[in-house]
C-alpha cells in the first residue's frame, strides 16, 4: 500500500512490501496452515493445554505427531546404517538422543563414493543428495571434499518405514 508520496506505508504489514503483494505467497501460506491444521485433526491427539478444535491446537498436535513419526524413521535409518561396517554416519547416532537431530542423515561409505551411491539410488527412485550439500567449510574441516563429500538423506512425514528399508537394502546391495 503506497502513501501519497508514493513511498511504502509505515503501517504493518505494508511497511515490508513496497510493491504489489505476493498473492501467490499469501495463498501458499494459507494452504500450509490449513494442511498442518488438517494433519493435526486427523493424525494428532488433542493437547490438554489448548482449547480443543482450535487451529492452534491442531497445528501443535500436527507438529507433535510429525516429530514423533520422523524421529522413528530417523532411528530406523540410523540403526540400519550403523549395522553396516563400511558406513560412517555424521552427527548423533545414539538411539536415546535421536530426538535431538532433524530427520536428515549424512554419511560416507569406505568403498563407494557418494555420487556413485546417489546414482544407484536414483535408478531405484530413491532421492538423496551428494557432495558438500552447501556445508563447504564443514566438509573441508572433516576432510570430505576430496572424497566427494557425503550422501545426505532427508526424511519427512510422507516417507514410510518400507522406503527406509528399501534404501538400506539398496545400499547394502551395492
Amino acid at each position: 500500500m503506497a502513501t501519497e508520496t508514493g513511498a511504502a506505508s509505515d503501517a504493518l504489514p505494508y511497511r515490508f512490501e513496497t510493491g504489489t503483494l505476493g498473492h501467490e505467497g499469501i495463498a501458499g501460506v494459507l494452504a500450509t496452515v490449513e494442511y498442518f491444521e488438517w494433519l493435526g485433526q486427523t493424525m494428532g491427539t488433542p493437547l490438554e493445554t489448548e482449547r480443543k478444535n482450535s487451529r492452534r491446537s491442531s497445528i501443535k498436535a500436527a507438529w507433535e505427531v510429525l516429530g514423533e513419526y520422523e524421529t522413528g524413521l530417523t532411528r530406523r535409518l540410523i540403526a540400519g546404517l550403523s549395522a553396516m561396517p563400511e558406513v560412517r554416519i555424521l552427527g548423533i547416532t545414539n538411539q536415546n538422543e535421536i530426538y535431538k537431530r532433524v530427520p536428515t542423515v549424512a554419511f560416507t561409505h569406505r568403498r563407494i563414493k557418494p555420487i556413485e551411491i546417489a546414482r544407484a539410488f536414483a535408478k531405484r527412485n530413491i532421492f538423496v543428495w551428494n557432495g558438500h550439500n552447501f556445508a563447504v567449510e564443514v566438509a573441508r574441516r572433516l576432510n570430505l571434499l576430496e572424497s566427494g563429500g557425503t550422501l545426505r538423506t532427508g526424511l519427512a512425514h510422507y516417507n514410510t518405514e518400507a522406503e527406509v528399508d528399501f534404501a538400506l537394502d539398496t545400499l547394502d546391495g551395492l
